[in-house]
């Protein structure tokens, strides 16, 4: 989006573009950067509480941001959002793709509705994976799905996402969350995915990449505060087996 916003300062300066961007701006504000560029909001929350795209209205294209990658998939702080952001953006029939990360995706629709079905696939891998055993714990899950096929520094982000893909399946009672003497713990690992969100949707995210990039802090005291209560939280869903209902 600054390399467009750079394009176009006849009208609105970057600065002043860039900063109304950070304000909260409502769903399907628009910005008109001048005659030629025409940026409007599009609320696309999953990856993070408050992650925004932005269409180019003049190309039919959408900045992604972190929603959608140019290579891989993202990983998200509620699945739920991040699955009804990609419908939007999907709905919106794009003919091209600006991602936050990785190229310029040109067949943005067939692209779309691949990542979608992506995450339709692992969640169906997560139940049949559950199936083929009494109860796994993420880590199991996580050695089923994506052990052999994903590299070792990305595994961290995986656990990530089977963790929130199995607490929209508790949601929805397909399956059921268990403690270390086999008591059903469902109650208690939803009230710990309520501390997570009051805390902030963006943290686990935040301490996942702070994994992966095997570094002790992100560069500030709020981020590293953040990104270990979000490592805590995930330690503590770590520890329960789930199986199905």
């Amino acid at each position: 989006a600054a390399t467009i916003l750079k394009a176009h300062t006849r009208v609105l300066p970057v600065d002043s573009a860039l900063n109304k961007l950070a304000k909260d701006l409502p769903d399907g504000s628009r910005i008109q950067v001048d005659e030629e560029c025409t940026l409007r909001i599009l609320a696309t929350p999953g990856h993070t509480d408050d992650h925004l795209s932005l269409v180019l209205e003049e190309e039919d294209a959408v900045f992604t941001g972190d929603c959608i990658l140019g290579a891989g998939s993202s990983v998200f702080s509620s699945y739920c959002d991040f699955m009804r952001s990609l419908d939007v953006i999907q709905k919106l029939r794009p003919q091209r793709l600006y991602p936050g990360h990785g190229p310029v995706v040109d067949n943005a629709t067939e692209y779309v509705e691949k990542y979608i079905a992506h995450r339709e696939k692992r969640e169906q891998q997560i139940v049949a994976s559950l199936t083929s055993n009494a109860s796994k714990r993420i880590d199991d899950l996580v050695d089923d799905i994506y052990r052999g096929s994903t590299p070792e520094n990305l595994l961290g982000a995986a656990a990530l996402n089977v963790s929130h893909q199995l607490k929209k399946l508790l949601r929805e009672k397909r399956v059921v969350a268990l403690s270390a003497d086999g008591a059903d713990a469902s109650e208690t690992v939803l009230a710990i995915d309520e501390y997570s969100s009051s805390a902030g949707a963006s943290m686990i995210t935040l301490a996942a990449k702070a994994a992966e990039m095997s570094k002790p802090g992100l560069g500030c005291t709020e981020c590293d505060e953040t990104a270990a209560a979000g490592a805590k939280s995930l330690e503590q869903l770590k520890a329960f087996s789930w199986k199905l209902a």
